[in-house]
């Protein structure tokens, strides 16, 4: 006969048996009821709150990765921008543009000037920005801006390549702190209308470059914005160097990686002149926020380095305290009626979250005991023992999208 010690430990493997094979079978597989537990609906008026968001507590850095020209990255930006300057501290937005070309947005949202407005916006089009919605959000910002104390209100800070080289020239002439000391040169640049970009890059080199030349010249001019100058004209001798090195200037691997290299920089030098506790907030085009390397067609080749990655690796001040929010974007087939997320999104296996599709909803993948934080058999087929959240930590599914009208 068995003994009572082995009787109990049948009894009990044979409870531990039946619980797993209740909770499997009302409850699914670990991953959907992860979701069930975490997946949230959200209304774009009322917000996120710290709940929906989850996990935030080591990131400094929120990294947004939109498709460009989608009508409903707006709303979100407006949603995610306000949460996190009201519940995470963040009150600097780094756009996915040039410094010089971004002084024209942050004087926007800071003083309401829409004769600046309608310039920057104009610089916009035919580029990734190209949507009639940006003007809408920057009235947003403005308003909600004007409504902040002082101390709490959102910066602009463009960080990328100067896609607009007018608008650069019209973001430094904000710069000027001594207007009586601007030379002919520089008036002439700064007075006459938007021309050819050609034209625009020949006539502003010089005037900046070799900087040691013009340094005393500079600095009389722009007096504490000085600083600033140097950094704008930082791309100028990059781009110029990336150039005559054979950088290719058509969109791919060597240009991203440019870009994105130039992005980091931007990026140190307000960790070096920002206050110590700064926050930020970007919305960048989705291959740029990844944090591991990804082979998909919307960004190129698996050689491209992202700055999510960038952003994450060796001593760099940001490492582990990133957090990429990946925004699924859908559309309704034509053949189905129902939405389905755009091709961006084929490099992982997407379908786990198809129960979500047909409502906006926020996912953190980076809840304690998350099964994303592992691998998943088939989630990511190219890549043996990688977790999602190697590459991203959030997902705000956007069902409903079209392509946004352009800027008229």
């Amino acid at each position: 006969m068995l003994s009572k010690q082995v009787l109990k430990a049948c009894k009990l493997v044979s409870l531990l048996l039946v619980l797993v094979m209740v909770f499997s079978g009302c409850g699914g597989t670990e991953v959907e009821r992860y979701l069930k537990k975490y997946a949230k609906p959200v209304d774009f008026e009322q917000g996120l709150d710290d709940k929906t968001f989850g996990n935030a507590d080591n990131y400094r850095f929120f990294f947004a990765g939109e498709i460009h020209q989608q009508t409903m990255i707006y709303p979100a930006k407006k949603m995610m921008l306000q949460y996190l300057h009201e519940n995470q501290g963040v009150n600097y937005l780094l756009m996915e543009e040039g410094m010089g070309a971004g002084l024209l947005i942050d004087h926007y949202i800071q003083t309401g000037d829409e004769e600046i407005l309608n310039f920057a916006l104009e610089c916009k089009k035919g580029l990734h920005t190209d949507a009639e919605l940006e003007r809408d959000l920057w009235q947003w910002l403005y308003e909600y801006n004007s409504q902040q104390p002082e101390d709490k209100k959102i910066h602009a800070i463009g960080i990328d390549a100067e896609f607009n080289i007018n608008a650069m020239i019209k973001g430094i002439s904000l710069l000027v702190e001594q207007p009586d000391k601007v030379s002919k040169e520089w008036k002439m640049l700064f007075e006459e209308p938007m021309g050819d970009e050609q034209q625009s890059f020949a006539k502003v080199v010089p005037l900046l470059l070799p900087l040691e030349k013009h340094e005393k010249e500079l600095r009389d001019i722009f007096g504490e914005n000085y600083e600033i100058v140097v950094q704008i004209a930082g791309y100028l001798t990059s781009f110029v160097s990336y150039i005559q090195n054979g950088g290719s200037g058509e969109l791919g691997d060597e240009l991203y990686s440019f870009r994105d290299e130039h992005s980091l920089e931007n990026i140190r030098f307000l960790l070096n002149t920002l206050p110590e506790d700064a926050k930020f907030f970007a919305q960048f085009g989705a291959g740029h926020t990844y944090q591991t390397l990804v082979n998909d067609f919307s960004t190129g080749t698996e050689n491209f380095h992202r700055l999510g990655a960038r952003l994450n690796e060796g001593r760099f001040p940001l490492k582990g305290q990133v957090c990429s929010i990946l925004y699924m974007v859908e559309n309704k087939s034509g053949v189905t009626k129902k939405n389905e997320p755009l091709g961006y999104y084929d490099w992982f296996d997407n379908s786990v979250f198809q129960d979500y599709f047909e409502q906006a909803t926020f996912i953190p993948l980076d809840m304690e005991g998350s099964p994303f934080t592992q691998e998943i058999e088939g989630m990511i087929p190219k890549e043996e023992g990688a977790a999602l959240t190697d590459y991203f930590q959030k997902i705000l599914i956007l069902p409903n999208s079209e392509e946004a009208s352009k800027i008229k």
